[in-house]
C-alpha cells in the first residue's frame, strides 16, 4: 500500500511539473496503442498478482497504479474494525449453536464422566474447535488494540509469529486430540500444545503494545503524578512541540521525519505538507509578480509625466523638498520571493525543496498560507489583485478569497489529498473534511481552506510519526 501511495505521488508531481517522456529513449514504446484500461480484467489481476512493470506511456501508468491501490483497499476494507468485528460475532454465535447443539445428545454433559463418547461425537469436535480458536484468538485481541490504537508501531514480525504458531499449534491439537488414544494420556493434555499460543497472543498483541503506547503517552504529554507533576510536565510538552515544529523548518530533520512516516504507514502527511508548502509559495509569488507588473506601469506613468512636467518644476526641484507622500515605500518583506521569480513564474521550472522547507522562499511551517501573506506584508497587494477580479469584500486573511489564477492548484490540492477515495487521502475527521468539500462545491477558495487539515496532519505526525523518528536517531 505504501508502495502505490509513493509510486502515484511521484507520478502525480510528474503530470504537474510536465514531465515529458523523451521520444529517442530506447525503452520508448511506439507499437500500436492498447490501453491499460482495453485490456481484460483478468489481465490486470494477473500483473497485479505477479507485480509486472508499469507502461511507459504516463495515462497507462496511472490507470494501473490507481486499479492496484483501488484493488488493495477492498482487500483491506474486509479487515476493517467493523466488519472485522461483525465476523467475529458471527463466528462466535455458530460456535454458541454448535454447543447448544450438542447439549441435545441424551448422554453429552459439560463435565464428562467418562473419557469415551457414547453418543459417538468425533467428526464435529473439528468444526467446534476451529470456531472456538478462531473467537479466542482475534476477538480478545482485537478489542484492546482498537481501544485508540491506530499505528502498528513495529508488530508485524509479532503478527507474523503468532500467526504461524496459530497455524501449526492448532493443527498438533486436532491430530494429538484425534491420535492419541485414552488409555495412554488424558484426553485434555492436548491443550499444552496452543497454550503457547495464548502466551504469545497476550504478550504480543496486548502487554507489547499497550507498554508501548504507556510510554508514548508519557514522551507525548501523559499526566505526570505528584505534587508540580503538571506544570513540569506542560513545560516539557511545550519545548517538545517547540523542537518538532523546528524540524520541520530543518531540511535534513524533515528527511528523517519522511522516513519515520513510511515506518508508521502514514507517507501522505508528510507529501500533504511538501504540497502545502509549495502550494504558499504559489500564492506569494504570483502575488508579488502581481504586484511588480502593477509597479513597473505605475512606473512607466510616473516617467512619461515627469519628462512633460520637468521643465516647468526643474527649478522647484532643486530648491524644494519632496513631500512625505511623495515618498516610496519599499516592501522589503516580498523581496524574498521576488529574487526568486523576477517575472512571471514559470510553472515548469523546477523549485529547491530544501529551500521551500527551510523558510528561504517562503515562511516554513507550521506557519499557514494566511499567516504567511500577512507576514510577508502581501495582504493588501492580494486584495487589490481580487478588486481587479471583481472580488470587492474586505475579511480577515484567512477567509480571503484566492485568485482565480490560483483555483486549479487549491482543486488539484483537494482531489489529491482531501476528497473522498483521494489516491493519497489523508486521515483527517469529516468535520474537516465537510466544509472544505462545500467551499470546493461552491469554488469559493479562501487562503485558509486547508489549515484545519494542515493541523490535523501536523498533529498526527507529531503523536504518531516523531516519537517513532526519535527512537531511530
Amino acid at each position: 500500500m505504501i508502495k502505490f501511495k509513493n509510486e502515484i505521488s511521484a507520478l502525480l508531481n510528474q503530470v504537474d511539473n510536465k514531465i515529458v517522456i523523451d521520444e529517442n529513449d530506447p525503452d520508448y514504446y511506439n507499437g500500436p496503442e492498447v490501453t491499460y484500461m482495453d485490456k481484460s480484467l483478468f489481465t490486470r489481476y494477473k500483473r497485479l498478482i505477479f507485480n509486472s512493470e508499469y507502461s511507459r506511456n504516463i495515462d497507462d501508468k496511472q490507470a494501473e497504479i490507481q486499479f492496484r491501490l483501488t484493488y488493495n483497499n477492498r482487500v483491506l476494507d474486509l479487515f476493517r474494525t467493523r466488519n472485522y468485528l461483525i465476523g467475529c460475532g458471527i463466528v462466535l454465535a455458530v460456535g454458541i449453536s454448535l454447543s447448544i447443539y450438542f447439549t441435545t445428545f441424551e448422554n453429552y454433559h459439560i463435565s464428562p464422566f467418562s473419557y469415551e463418547c457414547p453418543a459417538g461425537i468425533t467428526t464435529p469436535l473439528i468444526p467446534l474447535y476451529t470456531f472456538m480458536f478462531i473467537t479466542l484468538a482475534f476477538l480478545v485481541p482485537l478489542i484492546f488494540l482498537t481501544v485508540g490504537f491506530t499505528d502498528a508501531y513495529g508488530m508485524q514480525v509479532e503478527l507474523i509469529i503468532t500467526m504461524v504458531t496459530t497455524f501449526f499449534l492448532v493443527a498438533g491439537l486436532v491430530i494429538y486430540n484425534q491420535l492419541a488414544t485414552p488409555a495412554m494420556l488424558l484426553y485434555a493434555t492436548g491443550y499444552v500444545i496452543v497454550l503457547p499460543v495464548f502466551i504469545l497472543q497476550q504478550v504480543f498483541l496486548i502487554i507489547n503494545p499497550l507498554f508501548k503506547v504507556i510510554k508514548i503517552k508519557k514522551q507525548t504529554g501523559g499526566k505526570v503524578i505528584g505534587k508540580g507533576g503538571n506544570a513540569r510536565n506542560a513545560a516539557a510538552i511545550s519545548s517538545r512541540k517547540e523542537q518538532f515544529e523546528g524540524l520541520l523548518a530543518y531540511p535534513a530533520g524533515f528527511s528523517r521525519l519522511t522516513k519515520a512516516a513510511l515506518e508508521t504507514f502514514c507517507p501522505e502527511n508528510v507529501e500533504f505538507l511538501k504540497d502545502y508548502q509549495l502550494l504558499k509559495f504559489r500564492v506569494c509569488s504570483l502575488v508579488v509578480s502581481n504586484s511588480n507588473e502593477n509597479e513597473n506601469i505605475g512606473e512607466e506613468k510616473t516617467d512619461a509625466e515627469s519628462d512633460r512636467d520637468t521643465k516647468n518644476s526643474s527649478q522647484t526641484s532643486l530648491d524644494g523638498k519632496m513631500e512625505p507622500s511623495k515618498k516610496v515605500d519599499v516592501d522589503h518583506s516580498s523581496l524574498l520571493v521576488d529574487s526568486v521569480y523576477e517575472n512571471e513564474p514559470n510553472p515548469e521550472e523546477e523549485i529547491d525543496m530544501d529551500q521551500l522547507i527551510s523558510g528561504e522562499l517562503v515562511p516554513p511551517l507550521p506557519i499557514t498560507i494566511p499567516e504567511a501573506v500577512y507576514k510577508m506584508g502581501l495582504i493588501l497587494d492580494l486584495q487589490m489583485m481580487n478588486d481587479s477580479q471583481g472580488k470587492k469584500e474586505r475579511t480577515t486573511p484567512k477567509m480571503t478569497l484566492v485568485p482565480q489564477n490560483l483555483k486549479d492548484d487549491f482543486w488539484k490540492f483537494y482531489i489529491k489529498y482531501i476528497q473522498e477515495d483521494a489516491l493519497l487521502a489523508v486521515n483527517i475527521p469529516i468535520k474537516i473534511i465537510a466544509p472544505i468539500s462545500d467551499a470546493v462545491k461552491n469554488e469559493k477558495y479562501t487562503l485558509g481552506i486547508f489549515d484545519d487539515a494542515l493541523e490535523e496532519v501536523l498533529n498526527s505526525l507529531y503523536t504518531n510519526t516523531y516519537p517513532i523518528m526519535l527512537k531511530t536517531l
